[in-house]
């Protein structure tokens, strides 16, 4: 799909336009089965695994995963479950940054 957008916008005259994924991600919970850790976890790290190690999308598109961290401030449902860590630092599902289940990023969050 994100190729299907650049190609149209480059055939529209806007070649060299830079076009970026602002936020990609699935939540792991909030709504049923179709919201578990394990479909968050397939999703995030397919597409880490496409985008960042594989062959991913031709065009290459610069992303962001939403969301870093798990939002309990937010409305109940699946707004608050995008993270891929909970507020305490651990990882909500193996990802690739953290594959143990432990956050790397631990001393940098807290110190950094």
């Amino acid at each position: 799909m994100y190729d299907a957008a650049v190609w149209a916008v480059e055939k529209a005259e806007g070649k060299g336009l830079n076009v970026c994924v602002s936020e990609t991600g699935w939540p792991s919970g909030g709504n049923g089965a179709s919201t578990t850790p394990g479909t968050a976890a397939a999703y995030v790290n397919n597409f880490y695994k496409l985008n960042m190690n594989g062959p991913g999308s031709p065009k290459s598109p610069d992303a962001y995963v939403f969301a870093l961290f798990n939002e309990n401030q937010k409305p109940t449902g699946v707004e608050q479950n995008f993270g891929v860590f909970y507020p305490r630092m651990t990882s909500v599902y193996s990802n690739p940054w953290c594959p143990s289940g432990c956050c790397v990023f631990t001393s940098f969050l807290m110190y950094g």
